[in-house]
């Protein structure tokens, strides 16, 4: 954060966003579930040949599970929600030099960005788990 960018929020502030808790939402399709499931899969199956390539270490697979498994809750629980109006010059291309609440919005996107894959990968385990609950799978 710059001088100029305290003055210039000192005269004109502008709005940031918030990080919001998640409520749970509704139940959905089947056909839409098993999108969610395989596309799931794929993300989770990426991020472990990145991480750790072909070799598989049964205390790499639980160090693996157990760090996903904190991802996606904290994907889950935090719903970061910006201010898109507020976001730098030309849609966030450029920085505004003249206010720091536009670098709170754009790290409020870089987040929510970071958190998407957990949060596809969270609700669709609780979507399944609601399904075998209900006792509708097949």
């Amino acid at each position: 954060m710059g001088l100029i960018e305290f003055i210039g929020e000192l005269i004109n502030p502008g709005e940031i966003g918030t990080i919001e808790k998640t409520k749970r939402g509704k139940g959905e399709r089947l056909d839409t579930l098993i999108v969610k499931t395989i596309v799931s899969i794929v993300i989770v199956t990426v991020i472990y040949y990145l991480v750790f390539g072909i070799s598989f270490h049964f205390k790499e697979f639980i160090t693996f599970v157990s760090v996903m498994a904190v991802y996606s809750a904290a994907g889950y629980f935090i719903s970061p929600k910006p201010d898109y109006s507020n976001v730098g010059w030309l849609g966030g291309i450029f920085d505004n030099p003249f206010r720091f609440s536009d670098d709170i919005n754009r790290m409020l996107i870089f987040v929510m960005v970071i958190l998407m894959p957990g949060r596809l990968i969270s609700t669709t385990v609780l979507s399944w788990i609601d399904y075998s609950k209900k006792g509708d799978l097949l």
